[in-house]
């Protein structure tokens, strides 16, 4: 049996990495991110989970982990973002694209309207 992903509100995640940002300030890029997916119009169809990894998007609140989700990790030393989309669970491949910091968001919205088409303009 497989155990679904407790989500989060978006209120829930951005305090989350706001105290981590306190902590552990070279995680400020990750928090940027959350606080724009969290005020974005984006947000009221996506449901994020903290993970140990990063945070994870999905569709559904408490959804299971690796139907169809997006598993977002920030690599302080690198400085870089990596997006990873799971489309079933044990998907041996699962498609993933890195970028710096700097571009996460332009990389993180095409993803969303391109390569999975859950958003579309209009």
């Amino acid at each position: 049996m497989t155990h679904k992903v407790r989500t989060s509100t978006w209120p829930e995640a951005v305090a989350f990495y706001r105290e981590l940002v306190q902590e552990h300030a070279p995680l400020q890029p990750m928090l940027a991110l959350v606080e724009f997916l969290a005020g974005s119009r984006y947000a009221p169809s996506l449901y994020p989970a903290l993970t140990n990894e990063g945070l994870s998007l999905g569709c559904a609140a408490d959804f299971q982990p690796g139907d169809n989700d997006v598993r977002i990790r920030f690599d302080p030393n690198a400085r870089q973002f990596t997006f990873v989309h799971v489309r079933r669970p044990g998907d041996p491949n699962p498609w993933s694209r890195d970028c710096d910091a700097a571009e996460w968001q332009p990389v993180l919205e095409r993803i969303f309207h391109k390569r999975l088409d859950w958003f579309h303009e209009g």
